[in-house]
């Protein structure tokens, strides 16, 4: 079975047993443990973290090295806020102490300040979640994932990014429902900028990401014969018709929604008796119109492409525009996952920190 992105603890007892169970976990990457402990070769992750407490114990690492390098971590999904006013962030007098969750499970609740190096302070919010054994349903024993969310204050916004995982859920089961589920990370996002807001006294602005994307990225960089931009998914509704559509990664040239776009073309022509050659000014213009529409104008729910130059990914990830698109941001709902607007990022390239990235060092985030 696949290790869990997310720490589940078994009732480890405190101290260097919890720290050695924690890093061996999925809760860290095996190249953030690599640079923590300083060996080399192909060494797994439990002799990784043998050597980080070595060192920890001899002084050459810190509490602080471990956890600066567990909130900097890439991970899977992604949301932001902008913010309206500045915080002060080094007051931690309303925060638990990050360190505590190196060495114990620690209690629900926030945890912080965690100093970065680009001027940005990170605080962790912690969520228990019980599960019961999916690998043995007559273990009676339950066991607790430990759900880490990374607040990142940089640049004007909060970013929140997170991993998920599934699990079995003991009150569900008791109903009679014993099965394997995605835990609904969707309940709890919006809550926990609540919870910052009234920590901090800030006011947030929220970000259309339909808008973000759709217009200020797409209009700056689609056309732009210097980057490649690849159609990958897309999921929408508009005038009561649903529509999906999904590229294969081994497509080429934007084949799927691509090849669709192009066959309405040819269909729509044919129809019109218009001769036409498929690269001719027409055919083109044509072609982009409609997907325009597929992409832009269908109320799209979640898109998914990939731009790169170079051979390079600049960004790649599952964008779900939620109730920002909408409803306009007036009657926000989360009743489900693409009721929340956020990225699905993917580690092959450069998961959450390089969307993160992206949007800052392209000055695409609207910060006045």
């Amino acid at each position: 079975m696949a290790t869990s992105p997310v720490f589940i603890d078994h009732g480890y007892p405190d101290g260097e047993d919890f720290l050695l169970a924690f890093l061996g976990s999925g809760d860290f990457l095996r190249n953030t443990l690599s640079s923590l402990s300083n060996l080399r070769g192909n060494k797994n992750k439990r002799e990784h973290a043998l050597e980080i407490i070595n060192r920890l114990n001899l002084g050459n690492n810190s509490y602080q090295d471990i956890l600066s390098a567990w909130v900097n971590q890439q991970r899977t999904y992604l949301t932001f806020r902008l913010i309206q006013n500045s915080p002060n962030h080094i007051n931690s007098t309303n925060f638990n102490d990050p360190t505590e969750l190196l060495t114990s499970f620690g209690e629900d609740g926030w945890y912080g300040p965690i100093f970065g190096n680009q001027n940005n302070v990170f605080y962790v919010r912690i969520l228990r979640v019980e599960t019961r054994n999916i690998d043995n349903r007559f273990d009676e024993n339950l066991s607790n994932y430990r759900w880490s969310v990374i607040a990142e204050f940089r640049d004007g916004c909060l970013f929140f990014s997170w991993n998920n995982f599934g699990y079995v859920s003991p009150a569900e089961e008791f109903e009679g429902n014993p099965n394997r589920k995605e835990f609904a990370y969707w309940d709890y996002i919006d809550d926990f900028y609540e919870e910052l807001r009234g920590l901090f006294f800030i006011q947030f602005n929220h970000v259309d990401f339909g808008h973000l994307i759709l217009t200020t990225i797409w209009e700056r960089f689609y056309e732009d014969i210097d980057f490649r931009w690849d159609h990958i998914a897309i999921s929408a509704n508009s005038a009561g018709v649903a529509f999906n559509a999904r590229s294969a990664v081994r497509d080429i040239n934007l084949q799927g929604i691509r090849r669709l776009s192009e066959e309405i073309t040819r269909t729509a022509l044919s129809a019109l008796n218009h001769p036409f050659t498929e690269r001719d000014r027409n055919f083109l213009h044509v072609d982009s119109q409609i997907i325009n529409f597929l992409i832009r104008d269908w109320e799209p729910r979640s898109y998914e492409f990939q731009l790169s130059q170079d051979n390079k990914i600049l960004f790649k990830a599952h964008c779900y525009f939620g109730y920002s698109l909408l409803d306009g941001g007036l009657n926000p709902r989360v009743n489900q996952k693409r009721d929340l607007p956020h990225f699905h990022c993917y580690f092959n390239s450069n998961g959450t920190r390089g969307i993160i990235d992206f949007f800052l060092n392209n000055n695409l985030l609207d910060l006045s």
